[in-house]
Order: C-alpha cells, then structure tokens, then sequence
C-alpha cells in the first residue's frame, strides 16, 4: 500500500511540475513591454510591444535590432540582426517559461523578465 501511494504521488508531482501550453494572447502579454537578461552573459534583451526588439551586449553596449511576433497556437518568433528567423513553443512551468523547437527545450525563469526597456545604462 506505501509503494501505491508513493508511486502515486510521484505521478501527482511530475504532473504539477509539467508545461501549460499558453495562447497567442497570453504569450504577447508575457513578453510585450518586458526586458530579459540573460544568465549566461551580459545580455539584455527589450521586446517592444510594436513587435520590434533591441538586443544589448551590457559590457560593450553593442546593439543589435530585429522583431518579434506570436503566432498561433503558442509560438513566439523572433529575428534578430542577420540571423534566421526562429519560432519556438511557449509554455508555462512553475517558475519559468519553457521554449521547445525542433527536439531542443530551455527555460528561462520568470524572474529574468522585468518590465519595461532595461537595456540602457544606469
């Protein structure tokens, strides 16, 4: 009977832990008018709610402009620069957001999105 009802709260907890898909509108509301930085270098990214995005290197203050979009159901396009455009699937997991494409998923935690353009130097 223990091994039961561990096995499942197992299942209940990987449940809760899994990814809620999003729509079109609450992907535009997450990321419109919001600033991400970047854990893995200085980096700061703004996404304008007109769809344009500006990209800053924080130690050199290097810029680099491109846009972004939501498509349906739930993928967030973006291109930057001279790169390709890339659209990846959007989802919620507990403390962060979850983007799949092409066999590859990353997350990224809520707390690295601020409101607002905080590309700028102070």
């Amino acid at each position: 009977m223990s091994r039961l009802v561990a096995l499942l709260a197992l299942i209940g907890l990987s449940a809760c832990m899994s990814a809620k898909p999003m729509t079109t509108t609450e992907v535009f509301s997450v990321f419109a008018d919001k600033t991400y930085r970047s854990t893995s270098r200085p980096v700061a990214t703004y996404f304008s709610p007109d769809g344009t995005m500006t990209e800053v290197d924080q130690s050199s203050w290097a810029q680099i402009t491109g846009t972004w979009y939501v498509k349906e159901p739930d993928f967030f396009c973006t291109q930057l620069g001279d790169y390709p455009e890339v659209c990846q699937k959007v989802a919620r997991l507990d403390g962060a957001y979850q983007f799949s494409s092409n066999g590859k998923t990353s997350s990224r935690s809520y707390d690295r999105w601020v409101i607002g353009d905080q590309t700028s130097p102070k």
